[in-house]
């Protein structure tokens, strides 16, 4: 018997094989893409960027910001190739994108992408082949009005909670949408919204209210705030029962 394999029993000593599984495993990822968006008119190059930005999405909101020339890099294409196959994923509805820009110098920092599992229309499997498979268009009233209450969620930061405040958020989308609001506009107003009217509450109900001010001042068809409210004079927009400078914030009670 060989000594070498020999314990201090005198049996013969079994050597362990190293365990590759749980090291394969461990180094094994998987990014899984919904059969509706391999099945719509999209190059492949778009496929593989939704793969990739699954990969980075919060699996809760499916959001994620990560850079042009990261996803350019994972791809091993070029920055225009990525903006390309965004679009493309855009334009079926597989994916939001939102602009991000720096508070202080305005300047365009990242995009925030969405990204979507449930398809923006029916799709069902034909009778004829169970492999082909065909798209059907939902009602495309009731498609906007689900996208807006989403949005909604999503930049106010919470859900309704009780089923009356749940029924004062449908008025909410059903305004927005007869008004001709889309999605994705949403997130843009929630921040200017936050800018112009700070240390406001922000509510559904403030974003529909005051939704074609907001666009105002995205568009910049207001004047730019001054920087001395005191020397200049404020700037006040009637609230209900008080008037809200919408450069400094100073409040006072309507009479």
């Amino acid at each position: 018997m060989d000594k070498k394999n020999e314990g201090r029993s005198g049996k013969k000593r079994v050597e362990k094989k190293p365990d590759l599984t749980s090291n394969l495993e461990s180094q094994l990822y998987f990014s899984i893409i919904p059969e509706w968006v391999i099945d719509c008119d999209i190059n492949a190059q778009a496929k593989v960027l939704y793969c990739i930005l699954q990969r980075y999405a919060d699996k809760e909101t499916g959001r994620c910001w990560p850079a042009i020339s990261t996803l350019a890099k994972r791809m091993r294409v070029s920055d225009s190739t990525v903006k390309r196959s965004l679009n493309e994923l855009v334009s079926v509805g597989a994916l939001t994108k939102v602009s991000r820009y720096d508070q202080d110098s305005g300047e365009q920092t990242s995009n925030l992408y969405t990204v979507i599992q449930v398809p923006p229309f029916m799709y069902d499997l034909a009778p004829s082949s169970p492999k082909n498979y065909k798209l059907k268009s939902l009602n495309q009233s009731q498609d906007i009005a689900k996208a807006i209450f989403v949005e909604l969620c999503n930049a106010i930061g919470r859900k309704p909670i009780t089923q009356s405040e749940r029924g004062g958020w449908n008025k909410v989308v059903k305004e927005l949408k007869e008004a001709g609001v889309k999605p994705d506009e949403i997130p843009d107003m929630v921040k200017v919204y936050k800018e112009y009217f700070k240390g406001m509450t922000l509510t559904p109900y403030a974003i529909a209210k005051h939704w074609a001010l907001l666009k105002q001042v995205k568009e910049e068809t207001l004047p730019k705030p001054p920087r001395d409210c005191e020397k200049v004079g404020h700037g006040y927009v009637f609230l209900d029962q008080i008037s809200k400078c919408r450069f400094c914030g100073h409040e006072k009670i309507n009479t």
